[in-house]
């Protein structure tokens, strides 16, 4: 077999390998680049930092994940209530809580618990 046969199948079987490797991949970028929006609307009262933009808005800076995970599904599901959180977190889904979770708690500690 010849050299340039070679180097043709071993293209072919990593392009294999790289497809099967990052075919999760796009579920999981899908998602972020949802909850992005998500964030930016978070930013408007919490601030880019999460340190609050709205006197009387706490800061979710250096909260941790599973913190504003619990927090985010427990407005989502009312149990604040009359919480202006229940009509902002009313559409999110499991997975956008988890992304913007990750982006906050990141923020503030370092610590993506």
């Amino acid at each position: 077999m010849s050299i340039l046969k070679k180097v043709g199948i071993l293209k072919v079987k990593l392009s294999v390998v790289f497809l099967v490797v990052l075919s999760g991949l796009p579920v999981v970028a899908d998602e972020a680049a949802k909850s992005l929006p998500l964030v930016e609307l978070c930013k408007k009262c919490h601030g880019p930092g999460g340190e609050s933009a709205i006197p009387g808005w706490p800061p979710i800076a250096g909260m941790t994940k599973s913190e504003l995970v619990s927090k985010l599904k427990g407005y989502r599901a009312k149990l604040v209530p009359e919480s202006r959180m229940a009509d902002v977190t009313h559409n999110f889904t499991d997975d956008q809580i988890e992304v913007i979770a990750q982006y906050y708690a990141e923020l503030g500690s370092g610590d993506s618990k």
